[in-house]
Formats: structure tokens, C-alpha cells, sequence
């Protein structure tokens, strides 16, 4: 299968040797993600979760997070009592939101931020100590207003997701200055997904609109997302 990094660098090839040029760094990106999509059919999507599924996997997650997240920062935390009340809205970033009314009910100050007028930045928290913050953080968000969780991605979709970082995303970014750790082997990424242990940087400069004009170049998600991410910029 033809690799992206070969058909930008072009079809001809100088003679082997120390004195043989460099290859022209790529410089169509885009053509290069069309490629790409073309030559990599995206691989079916696992049965979605039923209500009751998701609900089952979500406790199981926040089983895990105590475990392996709060009990070793904080040895002597208390595990709060309370259930399930409803999926997290995640479009919903918004110092009134339930899950934002959650952390206050229990003491924390939240506020939403903005990267630009109108263009909000996620949560900031203040006012508890480390183990009451992580532990009401805990309660509202593991498990009263989690994330609805998703069948984990099958060795096919991980297969597809390291192909398009190894072939397109990490040479686009390193062409554009951003080097990156070697990639682990293919096998190990999709065996030990998703704690693998590498996946690429792909914000690096720590100046907003310089990491947003990257990302444009270098979409970091896959293109079996393009139609989920243009409706989400849409709304």
C-alpha cells in the first residue's frame, strides 16, 4: 500500500549513495489526508451500548477510577454515597450545567473560560482541599453525570487509528517542526490500547491559535470523524 510520506515525496527516486539528495519535504497535506481515506477503508463500528450496557460499564469505570485514581493519592478518602442521574451534556460547558452544579453543591468554585469571545476553554476549579476537590470530582463526574461510555474500539479501528498516525499525522506535524517520539510497534499499540504508552503531541507550541492553525494542517483526529467533528463546529 502506497504510504502517504512516498506519494508527497513524488514518484522519482535519486540513486543510492551518500551524496543522494534529501526528498523534498511534503507540502500538500490535504491531498495527502484524502489519500489517505482512500487507500484506508474505515472498519465497521461495534454495536452501540443499550441503556443498560452503558449504564453497567459506566459503574464499572468509576469502580476503576476510585481504585486506581483517588485511593492512591488520597489512602483515607471516603467513598460518597449516590448513584447515577444522568449522562453528562457535553456541549453543555456552562457554570450552570448539572454537572458544574454537582462541584458547587459540594463546595467547589467552578468557572468556564474562553480561548476567544464566545469560544469556551473547559472548567477551572478552586476552593477545596486536594481530597475533597478529587473526590467530589469523583462523585460528579464518574458517576453521577459520566460520559456515556462506547464499546471499546475493536483491533480493527486501532489498526486504522495507528496507520493514520504513523503515515499521516506524525510526518505532518514533524514537517511543520514538531518532532515526536518514535512510534511503539503496531501490534503493542492495538494489544495495549489505552495504555500503550505513546501517542502523538500534537499540541506543542502552548500558544493557542499557533496549536489551532497546526491542527488545520495536521487534523489529529481521523478522517472517520471529519462528519462528526464539521457538525459539532456547526452548532
Amino acid at each position: 500500500m502506497l504510504g502517504i510520506v512516498a506519494l508527497l515525496a513524488g514518484c522519482a527516486t535519486a540513486p543510492p549513495g551518500d551524496d543522494a539528495p534529501a526528498a523534498e519535504p511534503p507540502t500538500d497535506w490535504a491531498a495527502a489526508r484524502v489519500q489517505f481515506a482512500a487507500e484506508h477503508p474505515v472498519p465497521p463500528q461495534p454495536p452501540a451500548y443499550t441503556e443498560e450496557e452503558a449504564r453497567a460499564a459506566a459503574a464499572r469505570r468509576a469502580d476503576e477510577f476510585w481504585t486506581q485514581q483517588v485511593l492512591p493519592a488520597h489512602p483515607d478518602a471516603v467513598r460518597p454515597e449516590g448513584g447515577f442521574i444522568a449522562w453528562l451534556d457535553e456541549e453543555d460547558v456552562s457554570a450552570t450545567s448539572p454537572y458544574a452544579t454537582c462541584l458547587q453543591e459540594r463546595g467547589m468554585r467552578v468557572t468556564v473560560g474562553e480561548t476567544a469571545p464566545g469560544e469556551k476553554a473547559g472548567y477551572s476549579y478552586s476552593g477545596l482541599p486536594s481530597t475533597e476537590s478529587d473526590v467530589a470530582h469523583f462523585y460528579c463526574g464518574q458517576v453521577a453525570y459520566p460520559m456515556r461510555p462506547h464499546p471499546r474500539e475493536t483491533p480493527e479501528q486501532l489498526a486504522y487509528m495507528y496507520d493514520y498516525l504513523t503515515e499521516f499525522l506524525v510526518p505532518c506535524l514533524e514537517a511543520h517542526g514538531h518532532e515526536q517520539q518514535p512510534a511503539i510497534d503496531r501490534d503493542r499499540f492495538i494489544a495495549e490500547w489505552p495504555r500503550q504508552g505513546w501517542y502523538p503531541a500534537s499540541e506543542m507550541t502552548g500558544d493557542p491559535e499557533k496549536d489551532a492553525d497546526i491542527a488545520a494542517i495536521c487534523p489529529p483526529h481521523l478522517p472517520s470523524q471529519d462528519a462528526a467533528m464539521e457538525a459539532r463546529a456547526r452548532r
